[in-house]
């Protein structure tokens, strides 16, 4: 089973990335464990030729008590910033998380929309657009395992 969820994140970061691809972007995303489950930070840019033009700081949040670790980040491009609040509750159900992008451009470049999704075990919880510069706020519920 933890094979076939496995693949299923695969297939999910390869449609992530061939939509985005086709679509003339290009997508950045750190990793996260979440109470055992895979969590992605997924944020891209219009920009097909700015891949390395782009910065972006997210700050993710879920309760105190809950388990949560950076596992890795695709690029030095990113900065995660992980933050236990009482916000935020942990039930049978799942644990809540947020997740705030703001993402900068190195070059000047102004006018691109920002796409962000917050992606657990394979499945969508939540996506936003916003411009560079913006605070773009995304929450859901990771499903409890």
């Amino acid at each position: 089973m933890r094979r076939l969820c496995m693949v299923g994140v695969a297939m999910v970061a390869t449609l992530l990335v061939t939509t985005s691809v086709a679509l003339g972007d290009w997508v950045w995303n750190a990793q996260l464990n979440v109470e055992g489950a895979d969590v992605h930070t997924v944020w891209s840019v219009d920009d097909p030729d700015g891949a390395n033009n782009y910065r972006a700081n997210i700050q993710f949040s879920y309760p105190k008590g809950a388990d949560v670790t950076l596992v890795g980040q695709l690029t030095d491009k990113e900065k995660v910033v992980l933050l236990a609040t009482d916000k935020l509750v942990r039930t049978a159900d799942g644990v809540q998380v947020q997740a705030s992008y703001r993402v900068a451009a190195l070059n000047g470049a102004t006018g691109k929309t920002v796409t962000v999704t917050l992606v657990a075990d394979g499945v969508a919880l939540a996506s936003a657009q916003g411009g560079l510069g913006q605070s773009i706020v995304v929450s859901g519920v990771v499903p409890a395992r």
